[in-house]
């Protein structure tokens, strides 16, 4: 079965650009509100677009989604299948992190149809989007708190290995924009497609960490802005079809 929304489309991965699926208007938007609003509204646009009451589903099964959509929803799509969620599925995933920022973690019960192996590209196009507006989000989190620290008399931003530590994550973000970006343009192959934003998902990882890094403990409080790291390294483990590793870095 195709659905073809004006973002995402379910159409077979295989035959499908992501040019086609997803414009750069809506791709923008939606980092946007990832960064403006958080993951709640910004997984709202990003599942909303392969239609009305849809969750979109990982090649495990597992969805990601605000508990009203999780309420709601009437179709399932699993990699290219649209299935119905009655009795198919279970919320009994959802940990405290995702509960705090107003999300649910979903599994689809039933055995998965052919063409659910992989995550539609469009959608793993739209989720590096919002994973990047959250980690700019974390940036500034991370900016606000570390503007108020001192060591001795100093501020600590002001610090020589802190701003090279802070620019090194702008560098990063600028390099999966444009990646992101050229994706958008260019006619790749699938395969390749496929590749570039795994690695893309990957990188976006790992430069949340070099954040939660430079939090130090409050990166890792139940309150602090290590929530948004942490959600956005589930969102990646229930996406993006290869497990998310940190590359190595000399």
């Amino acid at each position: 079965m195709n659905v073809t929304t004006p973002g995402i489309s379910t159409n077979a991965v295989e035959d499908v650009g992501v040019a086609e699926v997803l414009d750069h208007k809506f791709a923008h938007r939606l980092r946007e509100t990832a960064r403006g609003d958080g993951p709640h509204l910004a997984l709202q646009l990003l599942h909303g677009a392969a239609g009305p009451d849809t969750l979109i589903c990982g090649p495990a099964g597992h969805a990601i989604a605000p508990p009203d959509l999780a309420v709601r929803a009437k179709r399932l799509v699993l990699g290219t299948v649209v299935v119905d969620p009655t009795s198919e599925v279970t919320a009994d995933l959802t940990t405290w992190v995702l509960d705090a920022l107003d999300l649910v973690a979903l599994k689809y019960k039933g055995d998965p149809p052919a063409g659910a192996e992989q995550t539609h590209q469009a959608f793993l196009w739209g989720l590096a989007w919002v994973r990047l507006g959250l980690s700019e989000r974390l940036l500034s989190a991370s900016l606000a708190h570390l503007g108020g620290r001192l060591v001795g008399s100093e501020q600590l931003l002001r610090q020589q290995l802190m701003k090279g530590a802070v620019a090194d994550v702008v560098i990063a973000h600028l390099s999966v924009e444009t990646t992101l970006e050229g994706l958008g343009n260019a006619t790749i192959k699938p395969a390749a497609i496929d590749a570039v934003l795994r690695d893309l998902h990957t990188e976006i990882t790992h430069t949340d960490r070099m954040l939660l890094r430079l939090l130090g403990a409050k990166g890792f409080a139940v309150d602090g802005p290590g929530q948004l790291a942490t959600t956005s390294e589930l969102l990646a483990d229930a996406y993006v079809t290869t497990p998310i590793l940190e590359p190595t870095h000399d």
